[in-house]
């Protein structure tokens, strides 16, 4: 049997602060108490939240190509990705993979083949977080959910969301949004090339109705057979959300307006919101602001979606501003998505639960993560920490040290 002890920490727990100590055996919390314990490691008073959980994080493709078609090692790009994201408070990331063959972006049914089975073959130890993959269907290529369905099917309850970024709905309503996107993934010399690239799309979309439909019917089976949990993606109506819902769909993944989130909430959905939204004060595709849906009572759970760091400074921003207080403003990052994702044993510090925690520093200029404990363990640590004797216990000391 493994013990970990921390002291002298700050612990949040259901009920508020507790000030004082934790303990964990092999991967478990067994004991959280109101009074510092004699030996174990003393955090001098940071502050010890549940490991972030991040749904949708479309880093990876980032850390493969720095730019455009350099095409680094898979391995390397993995490795990197796990440490950006265990720097951010994260414990389990969610590597958001397209089964689908858009060139331009790099991604093909082989690309995405091999980093869902690169993923899914890392060793427990291997990375300081957990790594899983959020599956993304395009609703215009079903011929991407077979090798969809055959790799999902190798993990527990797997999500799959889907996909329509056609111009003029979506994320992309307003044309001129999606002509500034465009033209950093198409070489598009014209405002002419630009209008021809764009009609189609649109003709695309118009003249071939039974590929979605196909996409629609395949996604509902699995979703009502409970082989996978189906999310939609930027819906931007009320209609198109209850027809998502219709689909089995039970998380609303970015809606684009109010009406397509207040119709999620009637009918029950999880509604994910985009932390760099918050971070940078609102989308950068000129759709609802995520603060809005925040303050609305419009949101449950936050993702990192581009951006890792964003995460915990977005719960830092809501707290700071007085929209939420730390414990609902924390619940975005951890329990919720623990339950959306069907994991109870993550997202809450509880005796009984898993201890995977973020140990966080909350300086007023940005919070910023000290340690990561996944399964109770020490996995990581940062901001140049150092342990060193205390002189007044035989503790080792977590000492916070400025960069």
């Amino acid at each position: 049997m493994t013990e970990l002890t921390l002291t002298n920490a700050r612990i949040l727990v259901s009920g508020g602060i507790v000030e004082g100590s934790l303990v964990a055996e092999d991967d478990r919390i067994v004991a959280i108490d109101s009074f510092d314990r004699p030996s174990g490691l003393d955090l001098d008073g940071a502050l010890v939240v549940p490991g972030l959980i991040d749904l949708h994080n479309d880093g990876l493709e980032g850390e493969i190509n720095p730019r455009p078609g350099i095409g680094l090692p898979l391995d390397f790009a993995i490795s990197n990705f796990d440490r950006r994201a265990a720097a951010s408070g994260i414990t389990l990331a969610m590597h958001a993979i397209t089964f689908a063959g858009m060139e331009k972006k790099g991604r093909t049914l082989d690309v995405a083949n091999e980093r869902a089975l690169a993923i899914r073959a890392l060793a427990p130890g291997e990375t300081v977080a957990e790594h899983g993959v959020l599956f993304r269907a395009d609703v215009w290529q079903p011929e991407g959910l077979t090798a969809l369905f055959d790799r999902a099917a190798q993990w527990d309850q797997p999500i799959v969301t889907l996909n329509d970024h056609t111009p003029g709905q979506g994320q992309y309503r307003d044309l001129t949004i999606y002509r500034g996107a465009i033209t950093k993934w198409a070489s598009l010399e014209s405002e002419a090339e630009m209008d021809a690239h764009i009609d189609a799309k649109v003709r695309f979309a118009t003249e071939n109705p039974g590929l979605a439909q196909e996409t629609f019917r395949r996604c509902s089976e699995q979703a009502k057979a409970g082989s996978v949990i189906l999310g939609s993606h930027d819906d931007d109506s009320a209609e198109r959300t209850e027809f998502m819902r219709g689909l089995g769909a039970t998380i609303a993944e970015f809606p684009v307006t109010i009406d397509a989130a207040l119709k999620a909430r009637e009918l029950g959905m999880t509604i994910v919101a985009g932390a760099p939204n918050i971070v940078r004060g609102g989308s950068h595709s000129g759709n609802v602001s995520a603060v809005e849906l925040v303050a609305l009572g419009l949101c449950d759970i936050l993702v990192a979606d581009y951006h890792a760091p964003s995460l915990l400074l977005a719960v830092q921003r809501l707290v700071d501003s007085g929209t939420l207080d730390l414990s609902r403003a924390m619940k975005l990052v951890t329990s919720n998505p623990a339950e959306a994702m069907n994991r109870p044993e993550l997202g809450e510090i509880a005796v009984g639960k898993e201890a995977t925690l973020a140990i966080i520093d909350p300086r007023p200029q940005g919070w910023r993560t000290v340690a990561i404990v996944r399964r109770g363990e020490v996995r990581a640590t940062f901001n140049r920490p150092r342990f060193a004797p205390d002189a007044q216990s035989t503790s080792p000391r977590l000492a916070l040290v400025s960069n």
